[in-house]
């Protein structure tokens, strides 16, 4: 889960939805964790909603392995075997 926000409504919405997801039974990514301030430099986004950041890049692609991982290890499988 991530968010982008302008203050600290992302983080508090994350924060709700994990205790949704809790009775829900949903399995969660939960590290690492994403808040993306959006309005604070530098510039997040360009005019047509692409990320361009690249330590906010970086940020999802490690999120990005981490869901990887977790998907492979339900499925029996381990990183290294793909």
């Amino acid at each position: 889960m991530l968010s982008a926000s302008g203050s600290t409504g992302g983080s508090r919405s994350q924060y709700h939805i994990r205790q949704v997801g809790v009775f829900l039974d949903i399995h969660f990514i939960n590290k690492p964790e994403v808040f993306t301030k959006a309005h604070l430099p530098p510039k997040k986004f360009d005019a047509d909603g692409n990320l361009i950041d690249s330590e906010t890049k970086e940020q999802v692609r490690k999120m990005l392995l981490s869901l990887q991982a977790f998907a492979l290890r339900l499925q029996g499988k381990s990183a290294d075997s793909v």
